[in-house]
């Protein structure tokens, strides 16, 4: 929305998830023309970030890849892919971190019928077993 480069979080966001919003957002704003993103753009609009309530307030590192991909989305127009899911926490030079609970997470995106994730390779390696043979691997592409 136009504005000032500000940045606003609601809804049931952790302090950690908070913290990995800011460090996402920063990061694309300072790599904002490899994306062909018009930096002027990102100071003339504000950032309005909602993570909806559920049963717990989200507080884990592990969004912040999706985020970075849904603000090029928004910022592109052009959308993610609606089978793809994607975790993994992004530091501040933008290097993607392993995060926990891998095989969780790939089992949920299965669950519901997404056919590509995309993680960080190194919990890739870590996790692998034990994954359906459908997804085993798939880091590597």
């Amino acid at each position: 929305m136009p504005g000032a480069g500000g940045l606003t979080l609601t809804g049931s966001l952790g302090d950690v998830m908070k913290e990995s919003v800011r460090a996402a957002v920063s990061w694309l704003r300072a790599n904002a023309g490899r994306y062909g993103l018009d930096a002027a753009e990102f100071r003339d609009t504000d950032l309005h970030v909602h993570a909806q309530s559920a049963a717990e307030a989200k507080d884990g590192a592990s969004g912040a890849v999706a985020l970075v991909a849904a603000l090029v989305s928004s910022f592109t127009r052009r959308p993610v892919p609606a089978d793809l899911a994607m975790t993994g926490e992004i530091t501040l030079s933008g290097h993607v971190l392993p995060v926990a609970s891998v095989k969780e997470k790939v089992a949920g995106a299965c669950r519901r019928g997404l056919t590509r994730v995309v993680l960080c390779l190194a919990r890739t390696r870590s996790t692998s077993s034990g994954m359906p043979a459908k997804t085993s691997g798939a880091g590597s592409r």
